[in-house]
């Protein structure tokens, strides 16, 4: 895929840009579209996005949020719910979703304003919330132990169930849920929200266990999840089934 068919693909970009909402009277230009570029491996840059054609895969860097405690979301940005998420990153979703898209992903189209949940997701919301759909997605989290070896991480890894059992937590069963863009504002960018571990509309990802209708199901795994602060790379990789779309 060249520049020129990324740009093409690309052509509803405005709908994203505009998506961060009316500008403050003071900016007088428009939020920049995100940079995108072709790297001398063949693969694509968005921003602090490495888009892996061939793995099928974005790689960008966060770091580690919480390392012990009960957490409602795997990644959010500084944006978004950072009191309650394993990890945090300064990718922004706008562009996470654009380096996604670029490597085939599918995600629902619905701009239905009864799935946006409320500003503070409860145990009343949950039991009733709309179960996500979308493509399957596989998440994996690398980073560097104390010992300076390279560790690379499933997604689960990093989480426990049950305050009490503290079991370990099985693959989340994660899916490319999308979002919502609901009256020109795309809510994975307002609310801050990347990917969820309770049901909540507003992630550009969510997971299918019947755990994600319980606010008080997961936390971190303190034996595996490095200390706060700790540099990772979290890498979201499509099935390798199908070809990435061109």
């Amino acid at each position: 895929m060249n520049l020129y068919s990324i740009f093409r693909r690309l052509a509803w970009l405005p709908l994203l840009t505009l998506a961060a909402g009316p500008l403050p009277a003071e900016e007088e230009t428009p939020a920049p579209a995100p940079a995108i570029r072709e790297l001398p491996d063949g693969n694509v840059a968005v921003r602090d996005i490495i888009v892996d054609r061939k793995a099928r895969a974005a790689r960008f860097p966060a770091r580690i949020n919480m390392d012990d405690g009960f957490v409602e979301y795997y990644l959010v940005t500084a944006a978004g719910k950072t009191h309650e998420s394993v990890l945090v990153t300064d990718v922004q979703p706008n562009d996470l979703h654009i380096a996604m898209l670029l490597l085939g992903v599918d995600p629902p189209k619905t701009a239905d304003p009864s799935r946006k949940p409320p500003a503070n997701i409860g145990d009343e919301w949950l039991a009733s919330a709309p179960e996500p759909t979308g493509p399957p997605v596989t998440i994996t989290v690398s980073f560097q132990n104390p010992k300076g070896e390279s560790v690379r991480l499933d997604s689960g890894k990093l989480l426990v169930l049950g305050e009490k059992e503290r079991k370990p937590a099985p693959d989340p069963g994660w899916i490319y849920s999308g979002s919502l863009l609901i009256e020109g504002r795309f809510l994975a960018q307002d609310e801050g929200s990347v990917i969820a571990l309770i049901r909540d509309s507003t992630a550009l990802m969510n997971n299918r266990l019947p755990e994600a209708i319980r606010d008080d199901a997961w936390l971190v795994n303190t034996k595996t999840t490095p200390k706060k602060g700790t540099p990772v790379t979290v890498e979201i990789a499509l099935p390798p089934s199908a070809p990435p779309k061109s």
